[in-house]
C-alpha cells in the first residue's frame, strides 16, 4: 500500500463489494519507532532489512540531561502544583525516570 498509495482490502463477507481501493490521502504520514540494540533491548529486537529501511528517514534522539527534564517537569507540571510541591514533585519525577534509564541500559 505504501508503494502503490493504495489500499486494497478483500472482504468476502460483503455480498456487493468484494474488494475496496482506498487511496492514500495526500497529507498521509507515517511515523515509526525502534528501541536502540544495547542496554535492556540487546538482542531483542528483529534485524530490519536496508531495503525496509530505506524507506524512513533516520532520527537518532540522545538522552536529556538532568537540568532539561527538571525545566520540562516544572513548566509542564506547573498549572497542577504549587509552590515547592512542584519542585519535590518535578524531582521525584525526575529521580524516578532516572533509576528506570539506568536499569534499562545496564547490561
Amino acid at each position: 500500500a505504501l508503494d502503490t498509495k493504495v489500499l486494497v482490502i478483500h472482504d468476502s463477507s460483503s455480498s456487493s463489494d468484494h474488494t475496496r481501493a482506498i487511496p492514500m490521502h495526500p497529507r498521509f504520514r507515517l511515523f515509526a519507532t525502534q528501541n536502540p540494540n544495547t542496554g535492556f533491548f540487546k538482542g531483542k529486537r528483529e534485524k530490519l532489512s536496508t531495503s525496509f529501511l530505506n524507506r524512513f528517514r533516520t532520527l537518532v534522539f540522545t538522552e536529556l540531561p538532568a537540568e532539561e527534564w527538571v525545566q520540562i517537569l516544572n513548566e509542564k507540571l506547573a498549572p497542577s502544583f504549587g509552590g515547592s510541591v512542584q519542585d519535590l514533585s518535578c524531582r521525584v519525577v525526575n529521580d524516578v525516570h532516572m533509576a528506570i534509564q539506568h536499569l534499562v541500559n545496564s547490561d
